[in-house]
């Protein structure tokens, strides 16, 4: 997937590219899917702390891009988390992008809709 297809899909989920989150969430889940680690948590985390401001700012801001498109009651994002009553992590969504990158580049371009929780739930 694409940088710019990466863009499009976030937006479909309702993160708004105003946000400073949405440059975060965006960079960290292309370089995830760039170098693919086996350590996802560790790799999700040292990306954090590379990015501008650190961890806390990149963590901070990525979820108050979340709560914003979940607070809007964003049909997409929630379609990504149908089973929680509250918004993901960022890691979370991270990952869940990073996972759904990964179908598409190995379906030809054809990326599931939602991502079986066993998938994510290796990762958490």
């Amino acid at each position: 997937m694409t940088r710019a297809a990466l863009n499009k899909e976030m937006i479909r989920l309702g993160l708004s590219p105003k946000h400073a989150g949405f440059y975060y969430i965006g960079s960290i889940t292309e370089r995830l899917s760039e170098n693919e680690p086996e350590d996802l948590r560790a790799e999700y985390r040292r990306l954090c702390e590379e990015m501008p401001g650190g961890r806390k700012r990149a963590e901070g801001s990525m979820s108050y891009s979340i709560k914003q498109a979940w607070n809007a009651e964003n049909a997409g994002i929630r379609e990504l988390f149908p089973n929680t009553c509250a918004p993901p992590s960022a890691m979370e969504l991270v990952m869940t992008l990073f996972f759904e990158m990964k179908c598409m580049d190995e379906e030809h371009g054809k990326a599931p809709r939602r991502i079986r929780t066993a998938e994510r739930a290796n990762v958490f």
